[in-house]
């Protein structure tokens, strides 16, 4: 497929859109089970139920409802507390609802010109190199370490370090990160805001899967709106509150400046959120204890599955389990992943998503495998007949 007004096509949509509808056995979701709505209704509170039933299907605001955003800003200061770092304290007014990837293609439009210098991770979300590669920016990969046995394992702030210059505009990162479920420590999480601070460019933080940390009292770290006054973190309904279908997330940051642009250019993309799929998300913020609660039980159900599996295949497979997220990138030690995956998809209706589609400089050989489904157990069971046999 050719470039389309400068963008590529996203190799990792694509590869997904061709068996999404029609494979029967999604593999590699990358969100946790979704809710139905009876199971959403449910759990709604009086007050949102009633602003659902009396709902008007017209014009919303731009900035999103105020008690959406209002919710979202309650959240993110009952974070869990490190201290004296836990930071600035959010304000309903700082937080922008927008459509997950509005939310990135917005930010970046809004951050870079072309000949900046940016700094994204490897491998990443297309779109968080794409957009800035379309307006002829300068990119540079924060690629990630590989152990012995060339599956990818953690990354290395030394190595963001010496990326990031006085130069640098933008930098992007992603913890929990997709798609291996790698984390940084709260040390190194100070340690990016600071490589940040020193330099004065701007920081995108993807941080979709927060609150999917499997130890959240050790491992989750404080959003970077709240302790980096030129971080724009973007989260959303689609990942660890089970509602990709609602395409609702938001923007936080404390830069009026930056939101002012932010709020220009999204006059040009959605102008105003859905106003069902902001009341719908209202319930489920209300109830995201719950929620969370319940996404993590589905997720360890799938990783004590994905552990048993590649303990059983090691000669096939090298595993390094994710500590956060719905998601992990097991590695085939022998032969391409791509054929593997293909050949799965058309062969026995099986969907993984090869390490190709991220456009690694260095195909790694490794596949991303969902573990968020109630599905996943069964999945693996039916992998193991093919390999097996």
């Amino acid at each position: 497929m050719e470039d389309v007004a400068g963008f590529s096509p996203f190799a990792l949509e694509r590869y997904f859109a061709k068996y999404e509808f029609t494979a029967p056995h999604l593999g590699c979701c990358s969100d946790c089970e979704p809710l139905t709505m009876k199971e959403l209704i449910a759990m709604a509170d009086a007050d949102s139920l009633n602003k659902w039933e009396n709902l008007s299907l017209g014009y919303t605001e731009s900035n999103g409802l105020p008690e959406l955003r209002d919710e979202v800003a309650s959240m993110y200061n009952a974070t869990i507390s490190q201290g004296e770092n836990d930071g600035w304290e959010v304000d309903k007014d700082n937080v922008f609802v927008v459509a997950p990837e509005e939310g990135i293609y917005i930010t970046v439009r809004a951050v870079l010109q072309k000949g900046d210098h940016v700094v994204f991770p490897s491998p990443c979300y297309q779109s968080m190199s794409e957009i800035a590669k379309s307006i002829g920016c300068v990119l540079n990969s924060w690629e990630q370490e590989t152990d012995k046995q060339g599956a990818l394992t953690h990354f290395s702030v030394d190595r963001l370090r010496k990326l990031v210059t006085k130069d640098t505009k933008l930098v992007i990162v992603n913890f929990p990160h997709n798609p291996t479920g790698a984390m940084v420590s709260r040390k190194q999480w100070a340690e990016i805001m600071e490589i940040c601070r020193e330099n004065g460019c701007y920081l995108l933080s993807d941080e979709m899967y927060w609150g999917l940390e499997y130890n959240p009292q050790e491992t989750q770290l404080i959003p970077a709106c709240k302790i980096y006054d030129k971080a724009i973190s973007l989260s959303g309904m689609s990942k660890s509150l089970a509602l990709p279908g609602l395409r609702i997330g938001w923007l936080v940051t404390q830069d009026n400046d930056l939101l002012r642009s932010l709020k220009t250019l999204k006059d040009y993309t959605t102008i105003c959120p859905p106003a069902p799929s902001e009341i719908l998300s209202l319930m489920a913020l209300r109830a995201r204890d719950r929620i969370i609660a319940r996404n993590l039980e589905i997720i360890g159900a799938g990783l004590e599955a994905a552990k048993v599996f590649f303990a059983k295949h090691s000669d096939k497979f090298y595993f390094t389990p994710p500590v956060a997220g719905t998601i992990c990138f097991p590695r085939l030690l022998t032969g391409c992943t791509y054929e593997f995956c293909t050949n799965l998809a058309e062969k026995h209706g099986i969907v993984l998503l090869p390490s190709s589609v991220y456009g690694l400089p260095h195909d790694p050989q490794c596949f991303r495998l969902g573990l968020g489904r109630r599905n996943v157990p069964s999945i693996l069971s039916m992998l193991d007949k093919v390999i097996t046999n």
